[in-house]
């Protein structure tokens, strides 16, 4: 017994660990001099907080939690025009009070349909990057 635990010991000290996520310092010193970046990506959580991606935006580090689509932390695009994916739900499912989130292609407007035709719930403010304000905070705020 106490070989095999000596033998599985040795074998998991000699396995690679992970590479440690970068410090909330190190971001905040990437950010003071790269200003603006994209979103750190999924599984780049800013440390401490989990399910969370992170950018810099004018110098500041900015965080926002994925949720469960994680579609609020995405870029958005800033087309107020339905995309295909809007049109087929409203013309697969008319008078639909939303339309999901799979369907609207990272845009910054909800949608719902009144018979087959989509009509403009409400468009959220976006950042000067790009990304829909109400989900991302600054850090330290």
């Amino acid at each position: 017994m106490i070989r095999w635990l000596a033998i599985s010991i040795l074998c998991c000290s000699a396995l690679p660990l992970p590479a440690s996520a970068e410090s909330a310092s190190d971001i905040a010193a990437t950010c003071g001099t790269k200003k603006n970046t994209e979103s750190s990506g999924e599984g780049n959580d800013y440390p401490g907080m989990q399910n969370t991606v992170w950018r810099c935006m004018k110098g500041s580090v900015y965080v926002c939690e994925m949720g469960a689509s994680g579609r609020g932390c995405m870029k958005a695009g800033r087309r107020t025009a339905p995309t295909r994916g809007v049109l087929t739900w409203c013309r697969e499912n008319p008078n639909s009070d939303s339309v999901p989130g799979a369907y609207l292609s990272g845009a910054a407007t909800s949608w719902r349909c009144r018979g087959t035709r989509p009509v403009v719930v409400k468009t959220e403010a976006v950042d000067e990057r790009g990304y829909i304000k109400q989900f991302w905070r600054k850090v330290g705020q």
